[in-house]
C-alpha cells in the first residue's frame, strides 16, 4: 500500500484528483481518502497534528509495516518552483537528524529538510551542513513513521513556494505548483514500490551489515546505524568495502562508534 501525507488540503488536491481518490467516512477524526492500494492523509500544518495524524492512519492498516510512506508538499527555500527529494531532515527545535533510506535513486536533486513548529523568518538557508529547505512538519512525519516501516519506505519530497514568504502562499497558488509535478512524483513512488517489491539491492546491503557488524563489535543500537550507512553509501554508488576497511581493526565497542560516527559525517559532507 502507497500512503501519502500531506499537511494541506491544497497540497493534496491534486494528487487525489489524479488518483480519482475518494474521501473516506470511517475515520471520523482524520481527513483520508481512499484508492486502489492507496491512502492519503491531510494531517493539518505542525508537527504535532502532522504526528497524531500518521500515528492514527498508521495504526489503523492491517499490515503497515509494509506500506511505502510519501510525504509530498511545499516548503520554503531558494530555488521557487524547485522540486527536491528529501535525504536528511533536521529537527530545528531539538536539533536532531533523521535520515530516510536513498538506495532506490530519482531523478530530482536531493536536499535537506529542516523543520521547525514556527514559521521562517528570514532568507538565510545554509548553515555549515549547507544548502537546506524548511517546512512545519517532516521530521514529526519521518520520527512517527518510522516506528512503523524501514527507512526505505520513507519518501519525501518538497516543492519550494516562497522565500519565506508564507503570506504568498494562496490555495491556488499552492495547487498549481503541486499540479506540476504531481505525475511526476507518482512516477517515482511508483517505481520505487516496484524495486521495494523485488527487495534486491538488500541483499547485497544485508550481507555487508552482517560482516562489519562483527567487525566493528557492534551493539544492536550500532548496527542499525551501520545497516543505514551501508544502504546510503550503496545508493550513492559507494564502495562499502573501501569505505571501511581502512578503520579495521576495530578493537573495541567505543572505537566502533567512532568510526560509525566518522564515515557518517563524511557521507554527510561528500
Amino acid at each position: 500500500m502507497i500512503v501519502y501525507i500531506m499537511a494541506m488540503k491544497c497540497e493534496a488536491e491534486p494528487f487525489i484528483n489524479r488518483l480519482m481518490l475518494k474521501r473516506d467516512p470511517s475515520y471520523t477524526n482524520l481527513e483520508v481518502y481512499l484508492g486502489d492500494d492507496i491512502r492519503l492523509c491531510v494531517t493539518g500544518m505542525g508537527k504535532i497534528d502532522a504526528a497524531s495524524a500518521v500515528s492514527q492512519l498508521l495504526s489503523s492498516l492491517p499490515d503497515p509495516e509494509n506500506a511505502l510512506i510519501v510525504n509530498a508538499g511545499t516548503c520554503a527555500g531558494r530555488s521557487q518552483g524547485t522540486l527536491y527529494r528529501i535525504n536528511r531532515i533536521y529537527d530545528s527545535d531539538s536539533s536532531k537528524d533523521q535520515y530516510p533510506d536513498l538506495i532506490y535513486k530519482t531523478d530530482y536533486p536531493e536536499m535537506c529538510l529542516h523543520t521547525s513548529d514556527s514559521y521562517k523568518t528570514d532568507d538565510c538557508f545554509e548553515d555549515e551542513m549547507g544548502e537546506f529547505v524548511c517546512d512545519m512538519e517532516g521530521s514529526a512525519i519521518i520520527r512517527v513513521a518510522s516506528s512503523f516501516v524501514s527507512p526505505d519506505r520513507i519518501l519525501m519530497f518538497k516543492i519550494v513556494s516562497d522565500l519565506a514568504e508564507p503570506e504568498l502562499v494562496t490555495y491556488e497558488y499552492c495547487v498549481e505548483l503541486i499540479g506540476r509535478y504531481t505525475d511526476n512524483i507518482i512516477e517515482a513512488v511508483n517505481r520505487i514500490k516496484s524495486g521495494l517489491i523485488s527487495r534486491d539491492p538488500y541483499e547485497q546491503a544485508d550481507m555487508l551489515c552482517e560482516k562489519y557488524a562483527s567487525e566493528l563489535h557492534c551493539t544492536g543500537y550500532m548496527t542499525n546505524a551501520l545497516s543505514r550507512i551501508i544502504r546510503y553509501a550503496l545508493s550513492e554508488g559507494i564502495d562499502v568495502d573501501n569505505m571501511l576497511t581502512p578503520y579495521l581493526p576495530v578493537l573495541s565497542k567505543k572505537e566502533g562508534k567512532e568510526v560509525l560516527s566518522d564515515v557518517e559525517r563524511k557521507l554527510i559532507l561528500r
